[in-house]
């Protein structure tokens, strides 16, 4: 799904990349266990600045990010042939970006560690196919880490100025275990329309 241009145009701001790297990221990578240089994935990559950040993090052998939107995969290419100052210590010859639908990974099963997504979900018509597409690339014992906003009680006030497909906790976590899943944290904060999760795959 593109995103309408005032959720673009907020999502290019240095007070969302601040937010980005000072709390959402630490936030959602809280309590995480991973093997030493993961092979990532990061769905929906947007401007490109949370790959840096997990870079940053997480000093993965591979980062893999896509990005459906256009206009974002350009930003994120240039973002990342020219990292801010704070990333230059970024090996960004490790991050692979691709444009491509979550709901239609073009990766073979089983390819990675550890799969990110950062408030991404609910611009996704199919979501739970993009929840099955994320099993199905994860190894076993692979985990997928994200945050997400919880619209269902606002499913008018969502779609009006933004373009969200709107959930709930309840309707998420069944996804999630229907899927296969074991959810090992969900974390629900700002009155509960903001989430932190981590599933992981058996194995």
């Amino acid at each position: 799904m593109r995103m309408r241009w005032p959720e673009r145009c907020l999502l290019s701001t240095r007070w969302r990349g601040w937010l980005l790297r000072k709390v959402e990221v630490p936030r959602v990578l809280e309590s995480l266990h991973l093997p030493h240089q993961p092979v990532c994935l990061e769905i929906g990559c947007g401007n490109g600045i949370g790959a840096l950040v997990v870079s940053q993090w997480l000093r993965p052998a591979r980062l893999t990010c896509v990005d459906y939107d256009a206009p974002m995969h350009d930003k994120a290419r240039k973002v990342l042939a020219h990292p801010p100052q704070w990333a230059r210590d970024v090996e960004t010859s490790r991050i692979d970006l691709v444009r491509g639908d979550a709901t239609r990974l073009a990766f073979p099963d089983g390819r990675f560690d550890a799969v990110f997504l950062f408030g991404v979900l609910h611009h996704i018509h199919q979501w739970p196919a993009a929840i099955a597409q994320v099993y199905r690339v994860l190894k076993p014992a692979g985990v997928f880490v994200f945050e997400e906003a919880l619209m269902g009680s606002s499913r008018v006030l969502a779609n009006h100025f933004w373009r969200h497909v709107p959930f709930d906790r309840e309707e998420l976590q069944a996804v999630l275990r229907e899927t296969g899943f074991n959810v090992e944290r969900f974390e629900a904060t700002l009155a509960g329309i903001w989430c932190f999760v981590h599933a992981r795959k058996p194995g």
